[in-house]
This record gives C-alpha cells, sequence and structure tokens, in this order.
C-alpha cells in the first residue's frame, strides 16, 4: 500500500472510530487523570493497528463468510460491511481499556 493510501485509510479508520466511541473513551481517559489530546491520541492508535492488522484482509470474503463481533457492544448487530468491522474493533478496544 502507497504511504497516501495508508495515510488515508488510518483517517478513514480513526473518522469512523471516534464518531462512535469518543465520547465513552473521553470518560474512561478522564477518570485516568488523562485528557482530551490523549483521548485522540488513543482512537489514532487503534486506527493504525486495525489498518496494520487487516492491510491483506480480502473484505469481501470476509464479510461473506460470516463476522461474529468482537465487542460487548456490538453482540446484538450484524457485521455487514467494513464500517461495522471498525466500530466493532473500537468497542472491543474500548471494552479492553
Amino acid at each position: 500500500m502507497k504511504k497516501k493510501d495508508y495515510a488515508r485509510e488510518v483517517g478513514m479508520t480513526a473518522s469512523i472510530m471516534a464518531d462512535f466511541i469518543s465520547e465513552q473513551l473521553y470518560t474512561k481517559m478522564k477518570s485516568k487523570d488523562m485528557a482530551y489530546i490523549a483521548t485522540h491520541e488513543q482512537i489514532a492508535s487503534w486506527a493504525i493497528e486495525f489498518v496494520d492488522k487487516h492491510l491483506k484482509t480480502n473484505w469481501e470474503e470476509v464479510l461473506d463468510g460470516g463476522l461474529e463481533p468482537l465487542s460487548i457492544e456490538c453482540k446484538n448487530r450484524s457485521i455487514i460491511c467494513w464500517d461495522d468491522c471498525v466500530i466493532d474493533y473500537a468497542f472491543f478496544k474500548l471494552e479492553q481499556l
């Protein structure tokens, strides 16, 4: 993957994660005496981790085969697209924190 494409993928992943977990993560970070910036640093770290983990993932194959959610938050949701995978991973990481 080209550097530009990689950065774009990480940015998209982080944006989706932030849309769904920012408030909850911020609350957890505040309880650990961390601030707003630390919240976004954590999301960025998880986005990089997700992208690195799935550089060679064929999402069509994975999604066609059915995918069990990793997170408790998404247990009652269907994972039907890449966005759902990102959201599930974000909640999973949040639950592990």
